[in-house]
């Protein structure tokens, strides 16, 4: 039998630097979460031959991608060609809410730093009803067996990939922590400058005017509080994160057991 790769860090890809595998946390039970099953990422379409290589070896078999429309038509995903993945997107309906539009909306009516940070928190606080539709059916999926080693990406890998990621994670009891902490990983190879000037084109074109640097910042930074807003959301509309995985995402007590059992090990094993 082949060894099972070594999962890919962050850093590793040249054509996406935020490109990387969770770490295996200690999630229920004591258990930790087995390496190199849960990816996440950026857009994919600068991707190197090596790149491609890479990630031929994870032997990546789902992709949720949480794009807009036209993100995924501006930036397409190169993937290797000879490995199959299956790829879910967000539901036509919702993807109006999947870009920028709800940050630029509320920018708009509060400029400035503060005001960046503000909207930026808000944005997150929307998400789990945003994306509740998408994430029922990646559970529903993941529950199958089938799309293990899994893939959570989208444009930047910051704030979509962050929140999805963060549900997941939940449903393998991670903690909060842990959590966290794999979401402020991301500003360690994510592209700040570069995310920076296209959040600023994306603004000016909006608002008619580019946002000074003081005001991008905030809008690119991984700020776990902008998560940690997200979080709080959940606790205020549905009691607690469980709750919100039951009646939300359909993840009832079995449910979660199929998942304890597909993701995580004893960390005697790792």
């Amino acid at each position: 039998m082949r060894p099972a790769p070594e999962p890919i860090g962050g850093g590793t890809l040249q054509g996406a630097a935020n490109f990387r595998a969770v770490l295996p946390y200690e999630a229920a039970n004591g258990r930790r979460l087995r390496p190199g099953l849960i990816y996440r990422s950026g857009e994919l379409s600068s991707l190197t031959r090596t790149d491609l290589d890479h990630i031929a070896a994870s032997n990546i078999k789902l992709i949720c991608d949480l794009r807009s429309r036209s993100e995924q038509i501006r930036f397409a995903t190169q993937w290797p060609k000879l490995q199959a993945a299956r790829t879910l997107t967000m539901p036509e309906t919702d993807s109006q809410n999947a870009g920028i539009e709800i940050l630029i909306s509320a920018l708009a009516k509060s400029p400035g730093p503060e005001g960046a940070r503000v909207a930026m928190l808000k944005t997150y606080a929307r998400m789990p009803e945003t994306y509740a539709p998408l994430l029922r059916v990646l559970f529903s999926e993941l529950q199958t067996g089938w799309g293990i080693p899994l893939l959570i990406h989208c444009h930047a890998g910051k704030d979509r990939t962050g929140f999805a990621v963060a549900m997941l994670l939940a449903a393998l009891g991670v903690s909060q922590a842990d959590i966290l902490d794999d979401y402020a990983r991301t500003n360690q190879f994510f592209d700040m400058a570069g995310e920076t000037s296209i959040i600023t084109k994306i603004i000016g074109r909006a608002l008619g005017t580019n946002p000074d640097p003081a005001t991008a910042k905030p809008l690119a930074a991984a700020d776990p509080a902008y998560l940690a807003s997200a979080l709080a959301a959940i606790e205020t509309r549905h009691g607690s994160i469980d709750a919100y995985l039951t009646t939300m995402l359909n993840l009832t007590p079995p449910a979660r057991s199929r998942l304890h059992t597909l993701f995580l090990t004893t960390a005697q094993t790792i």
